[in-house]
């Protein structure tokens, strides 16, 4: 029977500092989200402006956690109530930042977070369709910073 052979790499491949190189996508999700999550908390924590909306989604989320009865019925189906489960995971942080309910900031990084992934997914679409470097970049920027978005 014969021994399976090994490969064997030179020294100096074996050696060398491998640095994974982070895509323009990603690096592009990263720069926005800190923007929307910096605005957001520009606008929730310091101006104290709250968008009613976002404090309803907020308030059904915390119903299905901390009520009398918590269920997940309590979240209610008169409006689409997948805004509210997304809030979800990130209401147990109120014991330690209590704006996390309190000012809907809940929403806000729920927001961010989809405003991010949207400029992404934009950026991997001309990619896809081969848009140029240069010209992605530009047109995920102008998207990324139209007010209603960042709103």
């Amino acid at each position: 029977m014969q021994s399976a052979s090994v490969l064997r790499l030179p020294v100096a491949s074996r050696t060398r500092n491998f640095r994974p190189r982070v895509s323009d996508g990603l690096a592009l999700f990263a720069i926005t989200l800190t923007f929307y999550l910096a605005t957001a908390a520009q606008v929730v924590l310091v101006w104290q402006r709250v968008v009613p909306d976002a404090l309803s989604r907020v308030a059904s989320a915390y119903f299905v956690l901390y009520s009398r009865d918590p269920h997940l019925a309590a979240i209610g189906f008169v409006r689409n109530p997948l805004p509210s489960l997304l809030t979800l995971p990130l209401l147990p942080f109120k014991a330690v930042f209590p704006a996390m309910t309190q000012m809907a900031f809940a929403a806000s990084i729920a927001s961010a977070i989809f405003a991010a992934a949207a400029v992404y997914q934009l950026h991997q679409g001309f990619a896809d369709a081969g848009l140029g470097r240069r010209l992605r970049l530009l047109l995920c920027g102008l998207f990324a910073i139209q007010p209603i978005l960042v709103l």
